[in-house]
């Protein structure tokens, strides 16, 4: 079994133009390149895409996946996340 690696990091979103910029960051300031992602995301996600509420910003997964070279991304609700206390 290969080892595996969580990484958590908090960013201020205010001060960011995109995930893009984000996730480079952190792939940077970790030296780490991940193969899955998830978010959580304020705003309702449908069919793999949300719009968050307090930002704005548009999230796609496919365009996510293929625009950090990630085999897969899922968005989730900040909130539906939470209440059903899964752990990705």
């Amino acid at each position: 079994m290969v080892p595996q690696k969580f990484v958590e990091q908090q960013f201020r979103t205010a001060d960011c133009k995109g995930l893009q910029p984000v996730v480079e960051a952190s792939f940077t300031n970790d030296g780490a390149h991940a193969e899955h992602a998830c978010f959580d995301v304020a705003g309702p996600v449908a069919e793999g895409r949300a719009h968050l509420t307090n930002l704005p910003w548009d999230f796609d997964e496919a365009a996510r996946r293929k625009g950090l070279g990630l085999k897969t991304v899922t968005l989730l609700n900040i909130f539906t996340r939470s209440r059903t206390q899964c752990r990705i």
